[in-house]
């Protein structure tokens, strides 16, 4: 093997008198414990260290060697603390340290090399590291002792060291010497860190989180915090990351706080259109214990009914649905559509009516529908009606869904086709009066078929005696008095709006009732 040691400086004489001195009395007082076999010991514990100190930036294996020859272990102390903060000379210290541990709880009575030397610093460290503080109440003598803390303080050091290293790699403006000294801002930074989609980050933030023994819990849930909020990630972007970084079956050990945080900070930061986002949200949520659910639908439910409205209602606002302040008609009634209102009504058990109290019913979907049906038209044909005969065209194109209203649902049908400021405004009152006679029609249908409860009967005779004041209500416009009203050229068109129009509002909501 060819050995290349160009790069090395060659072995100079030593010209320094000082330096000189010292190795001609290093040697004289070794040959001289030599030759009485030990009885007269030479500490020259002086002349180490300073020979110690002359090749400290020159050779650090004679330097060790050095510091090893010393009586006293702990008296290398005087060059190790003089020693720059750097990985390699903490890590030497350290090294320095845990040989003379090992050896004094090892001694060596071999006449070759202990193989102890051979292997490499950090496994010496780690072996030296464990032994010592896997034991609980350890009989050593009390020159082993007084070590263990030096090699603990070096390891540590390195460890800060190495730390303060990586965050200043990171580029964050991170203060190293405040990290080191302020508590407050470690915590502060060690949680920023993992505020942050770059996973070498976030791997940097539980590495530090261990170090300093701060809640890995707090540093996985502000990254699951961050995700949801602020990365900018993809939903299935998010979920790939949670499992790779295996973070979850740690949060929910602590499922109050997890569950409780989840409402308070990604709940919150998740649009109610993303109905993927909300249904990964509500797959944490369902990993909670129960009794730190508190909402009246379960996670398992909301899943369901995101999986059924997610295809079908795209555009709908599924966290305003459950808004104790919104009402779920308003919030449905702009997605709602022909396509769709049979999958909303089928669901409609499910979904609580907060103003009211209770939950929807099948038969109030339908109706929200065939009343927008009426007044928009199909989605794909929205031509507006320009006659009496489209209107009436309108309404028959509504009959399909009549058979699933319910009786009060049919009056709040009729009512909204017939006796609004809409209907006021775009219906003429023969066209109103057309419309309740077929709905009374059919409304007679339905009360005569076969198979009928007798509440449903009442309920439908209900429905006929409503429609029949309604019809009444509507024959007093055709009166000459209410024409003329209507007609008259007396009041100038700048009062008209105050005056007649809302006069005749009045008396068309009032359907002829006491008021």
């Amino acid at each position: 093997m060819d050995i290349n040691y160009s790069k090395f400086a060659t072995v100079q004489p030593i010209e320094d008198t000082v330096k000189f001195l010292s190795h001609a009395l290093l040697r004289t007082g070794k040959c001289e414990e030599t030759r009485t076999s030990g009885e007269l010991v030479q500490p020259a514990t002086q002349v180490l260290l300073e020979l110690a100190k002359d090749c400290v930036f020159e050779d650090m294996s004679l330097l060790l060697g050095y510091l090893l020859a010393l009586p006293e272990s702990l008296d290398a102390e005087h060059i190790l603390e003089k020693l720059p903060r750097t990985a390699v000379c903490l890590q030497f210290a350290a090294y320095y340290y845990a040989l003379q541990i090992y050896t004094a709880l090892n001694p060596y009575q071999g006449s070759k090399v202990n193989d102890l030397y051979l292997q490499s610093p950090n496994e010496v460290i780690d072996v030296v590291i464990s032994h010592v503080t896997s034991q609980a109440t350890p009989d050593w003598s009390d020159s082993v002792t007084l070590l263990i803390p030096k090699l603990q303080l070096y390891v540590e050091l390195l460890a800060d060291f190495m730390q303060a290293e990586m965050l200043q790699n990171l580029g964050r403006g991170v203060d190293v010497a405040r990290f080191t000294q302020d508590n407050e801002y470690k915590h502060e930074t060690i949680v920023g860190l993992a505020m942050s989609e770059e996973v070498d980050a976030f791997e940097i933030s539980v590495s530090l989180a261990k170090r300093y023994n701060l809640s890995i819990w707090e540093v996985y849930m502000t990254h699951l915090e961050y995700l949801f909020s602020d990365s900018g990630l993809t939903t299935k972007e998010i979920e790939k990351r949670c499992k790779d970084l295996d973070i979850l079956p740690t949060l929910v050990e602590n499922s109050s706080d997890f569950c409780q945080r989840c409402k308070t900070y990604i709940y919150t930061s998740i649009e109610g259109e993303n109905h993927n986002r909300l249904l990964f949200y509500y797959t944490l949520i369902g990993q909670c214990d129960d009794s730190d659910i508190t909402d009246i639908i379960k996670p398992d439910t909301h899943i369901k009914l995101l999986k059924k409205l997610k295809p079908s209602m795209p555009g709908l606002d599924y966290k305003s649905l459950f808004d104790v302040e919104k009402d779920p008609f308003e919030v449905i009634k702009p997605v709602l559509q022909g396509s769709n209102v049979h999958v909303i009504a089928k669901l409609a058990n499910k979904i609580p009516d907060q103003l009211r109290g209770g939950f929807l019913v099948p038969s109030s979907m339908f109706c929200l529908y065939v009343n927008k049906l009426f007044w928009e038209g199909e989605q794909s044909a929205k031509k507006v009606p320009q006659s009496t005969a489209d209107w009436l065209h309108r309404y028959e194109a509504c009959g399909e869904y009549l058979q699933r209203l319910i009786p009060s649902d049919l009056i709040l049908f009729f009512d909204g086709i017939t006796f609004t400021e809409e209907a006021f405004v775009k219906l003429t009152v023969d066209c109103r009066v057309d419309i309740i006679k077929r709905a009374l029609k059919y409304v007679k249908q339905q009360s005569g078929k076969k198979k009928q409860t007798t509440e449903t009967e009442a309920n439908y005779e209900s429905v006929i005696q409503y429609l029949r004041q309604s019809q009444r209500h509507l024959d007093t416009f055709n009166s000459a008095f209410i024409k003329d009203l209507m007609n008259s050229q007396d009041v100038p068109k700048t009062y008209f709006p105050n005056l007649v129009y809302n006069t005749a509002i009045l008396l068309d909501y009032i359907q002829s009732q006491p008021i």
